[in-house]
């Protein structure tokens, strides 16, 4: 039984390509009785489960048919998908997590996040994400007519993609903050996307403030030309990157 972790895909009608790659990704590495942890980012664009496509249903109930190889599927909200609701999970089999959310893997405490609530130096977004979190603004949008949210989506995703940005360092996680969140949870392993950095940091500073072996924070790639899943296993963690078109 191995525990799978994937972020980033950004699911759109426009990228096939992806889609086809997720499709491929569950039915030849999502074994029976795995578990499957969604960090975020899954849908480009979500702006209300009573909205949804034909496409993201499609989705949706492909990720469904998990159940019937007893596979276990989690989902956490990123940036782009913060709406999604119960309906959708109901159609996809999958619990809704709060983020941050703590696991454990094998005998390590481990936490996992989207990881946009640790960009700390980007305020202007933290501000922005404080506002579209709040309950009372979610429930007012959703009680807005379906074509002024399609608007607003599209024109907050708009503003994302041309956003003037001096110093890219702030899009990316602050470790000063990581590293309190480490200390104060007394974990030891960080897994997060949202970044697009895929990468494996080790934190031997935080292993022994933490007075264990090792420390390490591991960030889940997007899915572009390549597609990025975590895998443990038997107390082995390796991330691993495939062609979306193999």
């Amino acid at each position: 039984m191995t525990t799978l972790f994937i972020s980033d895909l950004h699911l759109q009608e426009e990228r096939p390509d992806i889609t086809r790659a997720f499709y491929r990704f569950l039915d030849e590495k999502v074994q029976p009785q795995d578990t499957l942890y969604i960090l975020g980012d899954f849908f480009e664009v979500w702006v209300g489960d009573d909205l949804m496509t034909d496409f993201q249903r499609e989705v949706a109930e492909k990720l469904g048919t998990l159940k019937e190889k007893q596979v276990t599927t989690y989902f956490m909200h990123g940036n782009r998908d913060f709406l999604v609701g119960q309906k959708f999970c109901d159609i996809a089999e999958a619990t809704l997590l709060p983020d941050p959310h703590p696991v454990r893997l094998g005998l390590t405490h481990a936490l996992l996040s989207h990881g946009d609530v640790w960009c700390t130096s980007d305020e202007k977004y933290q501000q922005y994400r404080r506002v579209v979190h709040n309950p009372l603004v979610q429930w007012f949008f959703l009680k807005l007519p379906k074509r002024i949210r399609q608007n607003i989506g599209a024109k907050l995703r708009s503003q994302s993609k041309s956003r003037d940005i001096s110093d890219y360092s702030i899009l990316d996680v602050t470790i000063d903050t990581i590293e309190q969140v480490m200390i104060e949870k007394n974990v030891p392993l960080i897994i997060h996307g949202h970044t697009h950095r895929p990468q494996r940091h080790p934190m031997p500073e935080i292993a022994q403030a933490l007075q264990c072996s090792n420390a390490e924070r591991i960030v889940l790639g997007d899915w572009d030309k390549k597609g990025w899943f975590l895998s443990y296993d038997k107390g082995q963690l390796v991330l691993v990157d495939f062609d979306i078109n193999q």
